[in-house]
């Protein structure tokens, strides 16, 4: 008699407690991720009771003792224990969420670089020093001496660096177009203004070619040039000579300015 009650009372739990196709299948609670977790962990918590009672059906019940008939109806309900607990880790698993791979997000396009702002025009120019190359020695200062008024230089200069500041043209598509070796050092020609060598501002003038060593730096460049300049320097005035005695007609050293051009070689740094 005690096992049937048993039987009723473990058939009247196992009816009292919501189905797990009730839980794993309802529409509204799967609705949102959260709610997929919730009910996968209800379902996990209810496999966990219904194995928990299976265990203590078996470990309480002798087979042995129990008539024919009570022992069939008591083996079904451990079955139909089993079977249910077994639907349960079934649902369970189908109920777990699948990873979805994210999307590699696409790399963002490269901002065009605006045009015909003040840095693009800027990016045409240099500035760095020039070296001036003088067919004769510029004369800095001399004195006559002896009886015979003997002049001597005491100080001249065979070249002068001066501050230079220019605009420059770099082909970039010589190495495309397989006229050049190299991609980061292009071929160009520049045009350029600089110091006097007795310091006037903007006295002298040079053009020539040039190469650009770009890339040394983001957006920047290192250029080399060799040119032609025209420009200015102080030479003895006419009539007085370097060894000679100082013409009669003069009482002191005299200068002159003179026009001058010759070789440059520049050294410059860009912005392009």
């Amino acid at each position: 008699m005690r096992y049937h009650m048993l039987s009723v009372a473990i058939v009247a739990l196992s009816t009292s407690t919501p189905g797990f196709s009730q839980v794993i299948t309802d529409d509204t609670a799967l609705t949102s991720e959260i709610g997929s977790l919730e009910a996968r962990i209800a379902s996990l918590r209810k496999l966990k009771e219904l194995r928990e009672e299976e265990a203590r059906i078996r470990s309480q019940i002798e087979f042995n003792d129990v008539p024919a008939s009570d022992r069939t109806v008591t083996s079904s309900l451990v079955q139909s224990v089993s079977t249910e607990a077994a639907s349960a880790a079934s649902r369970a698993s189908l109920d777990k969420p699948v990873p979805v791979p994210s999307p590699t997000a696409p790399a963002p396009a490269p901002t065009p670089e605006p045009k015909g702002g003040v840095g693009d025009f800027l990016a045409h120019f240099s500035v760095g020093a020039a070296v001036l190359l003088f067919d004769t020695p510029l004369v800095e200062t001399a004195e006559f001496t002896g009886s015979d008024r003997r002049v001597v230089v005491t100080d001249d200069r065979t070249h002068s660096v001066t501050p230079w500041l220019q605009a420059n043209y770099v082909w970039d598509a010589a190495y495309d177009r397989g006229y050049w070796f190299s991609k980061t050092t292009m071929p160009g020609i520049f045009a350029g203004v600089g110091m006097g060598p007795d310091g006037s501002f903007l006295d002298t003038f040079g053009v020539g070619a040039q190469l650009s060593f770009k890339r040394l730096a983001p957006g920047k460049s290192l250029n080399l040039g060799v040119g032609y300049y025209f420009s200015s320097k102080k030479e003895l005035a006419d009539g007085i000579v370097e060894g000679q005695a100082l013409p009669t007609d003069y009482d002191q050293i005299k200068y002159r300015r003179r026009s001058a051009e010759g070789l440059l070689i520049n050294l410059s740094f860009g912005f392009q």
